[in-house]
């Protein structure tokens, strides 16, 4: 079988063995996350050493408990920083090297609708007559 795909969302294992895998999906969700969360290329242009995959810098900040100098900065706010942080723990876990330590795309999943509650309920709380969502039409 020949693995076709983009390098920077294909997982180390898959890279390694050639083998896709039901959790080399959830890598390649987790690559995207990072993307929407810093608003970065998956390879991006760091302030030092040029390019450098996205990645790689997201969990060095992460495990240094900066992450939010990585964050995109519109989406950055005292009510959604327990959030984004619980977003970032999901994305961490979905990259991980190892198949076998990353959740599977159903967890992922729950997670993401755990995730909208609190934010739903953090929203909620801080602003009780604003309306929060509006599905379909004006």
């Amino acid at each position: 079988m020949f693995i076709q795909g983009t390098l920077r969302y294909l997982d180390p294992e898959t890279f390694v063995s050639h083998h896709l895998t039901e959790k080399s999906d959830v890598y390649s969700f987790g690559a995207v996350l990072v993307e929407l969360m810093t608003r970065k290329k998956a390879i991006h242009n760091d302030d030092f050493n040029g390019k450098k995959p996205l990645s790689h810098t997201f969990a060095s900040m992460f495990h240094q408990n900066k992450l939010s100098n990585l964050l995109d900065y519109e989406i950055i706010g005292d009510g959604v920083m327990v959030v984004l942080w619980k977003l970032a723990e999901l994305a961490m876990h979905c990259l991980s090297p190892r198949g076998d330590k990353r959740p599977t795309m159903k967890e992922v999943a729950e997670c993401l609708q755990m995730l909208r509650r609190i934010q739903t309920q953090l929203v909620t709380k801080s602003n009780p007559t604003r309306v929060h969502y509006s599905y379909g039409g004006s």
